[in-house]
């Protein structure tokens, strides 16, 4: 006669099954569920080559949160494209001085980055190794640069974007009238050329010479 199985035992095997599935899926989310983690999202309009998910997101050199999607978007208004990147900020809140923390900046806080925006907190995407030429997401203040919305999906919380050092260069260099100024340069060199021919440019070294001589 076989013996008959411990229901202690098996509700003892059963719970440490339980907690040992809970354990696991608090591991892989990554302590999500301990901290809230919010969600914003940035409009790049030059090429995002480079960045790529999970690139860390950076507020005055110190990492805040990561990116979490990388989408291509179109602008039916101003048709163009667009590449709309949705970063994650970590349930971290940046103390100040005197302030209780309940009452600190919090960078996840919607309502917290509109103000910083007021500010002139944008983001760009900046080069984070030369040699993979791998880019991350950089948060800064640049109060001499004004907001520019894009609002292609008005249920995330926007932070305004500015291009890079590089393609501002390149904006101006497209700018750049480029046949006037050949045309200007070369008006000029014709001009030194009919200058320099002038016989009477071509006697001053002698004349010169002779005020020197008189002079002596």
């Amino acid at each position: 006669m076989s013996k008959q199985a411990n229901p202690t035992l098996i509700g003892a095997f059963v719970l440490g099954a339980i907690a040992l599935a809970v354990i696991t899926t608090l591991l892989l989310a990554g302590g999500t569920w301990f901290g809230e983690r919010r969600q914003h999202v940035l409009y790049f309009e030059g090429a995002a080559q480079g960045l790529q998910v999970g690139a860390p997101v950076v507020f005055l050199g110190v990492k805040v949160g990561t990116v979490k999607q990388i989408q291509l978007g179109h602008d039916e208004k101003t048709r163009r494209f667009l590449v709309p990147v949705t970063i994650e900020i970590e349930p971290q809140v940046v103390h100040t001085r005197g302030v209780e923390p309940i009452e600190a900046v919090d960078l996840g806080n919607r309502a917290t980055v509109r103000k910083l925006v007021e500010r002139g907190l944008r983001g760009r995407l900046r080069t984070q190794s030369l040699l993979t030429g791998q880019l991350y997401v950089d948060l800064d203040f640049h109060p001499d640069k004004p907001p520019h919305y894009a609002a292609l999906d008005p249920e995330l919380s926007e932070i305004p974007t500015i291009r890079t050092a590089v393609e501002e260069l390149t904006n101006k260099l497209e700018g750049f009238a480029l046949d006037k100024f050949v045309a200007d340069v070369a008006s000029i060199s014709s001009a030194i050329n009919k200058l320099m021919s002038d016989p009477a440019t071509q006697e001053l070294p002698k004349r010169l010479n002779a005020t020197l001589r008189q002079l002596e």
